[in-house]
C-alpha cells in the first residue's frame, strides 16, 4: 500500500514537477491512499471546491486501535532515542506502520522514524 502524505498531496494537487513525478510513479496502482490526518491537514489548507474535491478522490486510512497503539509505541521509542517529532507525524507514521504501508512524502523528518518505510521526494 502506498500512502501519500500531506506534502505530496499538495504537490500533486498543484501539478508541480514533483507532483507529476509522484502521479507517474503511482500510475495504474490501486493501492494509493492517504491517512485521515493528511486528509484533515489538506482540507485545512484547501482554498476552493476543486481542492476539496481533489482530496475526496483518495481513499482514507483511519486512526484505528492498531494505528493508535503503533503511534504511541513510536512516540515512546522516539522519545527514548531523542527524536523529536510532532504528534501528527507520529499519527501518520503509526497508521502507515500498522498497515505495513510505504509513506510518500517530502518531509525528511519521517526518515528518523525507526522501521517506517519511506519514499522521500
Amino acid at each position: 500500500m502506498n500512502v501519500l502524505d500531506t506534502s505530496v498531496l499538495i504537490e500533486v494537487s498543484k501539478g508541480t514537477l514533483i507532483g507529476r513525478s509522484v502521479l507517474e510513479r503511482m500510475r495504474g496502482r490501486k493501492d494509493v491512499v492517504t491517512t485521515i490526518v493528511s486528509h484533515y491537514e489538506f482540507l485545512v489548507g484547501a482554498k476552493n471546491k476543486r481542492e476539496e474535491e481533489f482530496i475526496e478522490s483518495y481513499p482514507v486510512l483511519p486512526m484505528d486501535i492498531p494505528a493508535s497503539k503503533e503511534s504511541s509505541r513510536l512516540f515512546h521509542q522516539c522519545k527514548t532515542e531523542g527524536i523529536t517529532l510532532n504528534a501528527s507525524d507520529l499519527w501518520i507514521a503509526g497508521i502507515c506502520k500498522a498497515k505495513r504501508a510505504t509513506l510518500h512524502t517530502l518531509d525528511s523528518d519521517f526518515k528518523k522514524i525507526p522501521g517506517l518505510e519511506v519514499q522521500q521526494y
